[in-house]
């Protein structure tokens, strides 16, 4: 807009016979298209940016999401395997010594 505003002012100038103003209206629309230009550039850049920060981001979340389950499972089998293992025996608890004892001086029973 700006470009075509100076544009606009350099051709009155131009049909004024003012053409000292005219051709610097001129250089000076070119500096605008080429500052635009460079602002195009830089934001497509920064939006590529942000796009492969993104997909880092969702990359970064599938594998925390893969470890957490992990963990959970590794928990779980922890969890389990210090409980009785299913179909084992379980060891009768340690005898008492004093009861023991009582019972040998009962004669065994």
């Amino acid at each position: 807009a700006a470009a075509a505003e100076q544009y606009a002012a350099a051709e009155e100038k131009l049909r004024a016979g003012d053409e000292e103003s005219a051709r610097a209206l001129l250089v000076e629309r070119q500096e605008t298209q080429a500052k635009a230009a460079r602002a195009d550039a830089e934001l497509q850049e920064a939006r590529d940016r942000t796009l492969s920060v993104r997909r880092a981001v969702s990359v970064l979340s599938t594998r925390a999401a893969e470890l957490e389950a992990s963990l959970d499972q590794a928990a779980a089998r922890k969890a389990v395997g210090s409980g009785p293992v299913a179909g084992a025996v379980e060891a009768a608890p340690p005898e008492d010594p004093l009861l023991a004892r009582f019972k040998d001086l009962e004669g065994g029973k």
